[in-house]
């Protein structure tokens, strides 16, 4: 079974996200989320530092971002794309989050899979439903938690830390 500390399924999971006409309009609702003045950013589950570079480029002001995430091979893609990720989220900050999340039914994830190219989905995948996942940010203390956008099993989540 192939994992996220492989660079075979990094190095294929790289090679088709920006094939995916979903996922990049996710991202210009993720980037369209973030507030005007925003100046730090923190993406958890960076990958190859993708959504960073988005939010550098939507947001000029960001002079600090973190990204984090548990697989070494994406870190070196994301190590490769920017020098120094230092900060943590200010209050009154933004948490912008497209995610993968579970579709209503198996079948429905399935379908998204197919859509995606990964038939069969990723048995790393441990997938919670959006509603699931906007509880957790207001459990974290989020305020103005929101789906800002869905296709299938994409999601743009959003929340903002309190003042």
């Amino acid at each position: 079974m192939s994992t996220w500390g492989d660079e075979e399924k990094v190095t294929e999971y790289l090679g088709r996200v920006d094939r995916l006409a979903a996922r990049r309009a996710g991202e210009v609702e993720l980037a369209e989320a973030l507030p005007d003045g925003v100046t730090r950013a923190l993406d958890l589950g960076c990958g190859d530092g993708r959504l960073l570079g988005l939010v550098l480029d939507a947001r000029p002001a960001v002079t600090a971002a973190v990204g984090l995430d548990r697989s070494a091979p994406m870190l070196e893609h994301a190590r490769g794309r920017f020098a120094e990720i230092r900060s943590l989220l200010r209050p009154g900050g933004v948490f912008a989050n497209l995610e993968v999340v579970a579709c209503a039914t198996p079948e429905l994830h399935e379908e998204f899979n197919r859509l995606i190219g990964r038939p069969g989905g990723d048995p790393e995948d441990i997938l919670a439903g959006v509603e699931e996942q906007l509880a957790w940010m207001r459990d974290a203390g989020l305020e103005h938690v929101d789906c800002n956008w869905r296709w299938r099993g994409f999601a743009v989540l959003v929340g903002t830390a309190p003042s």
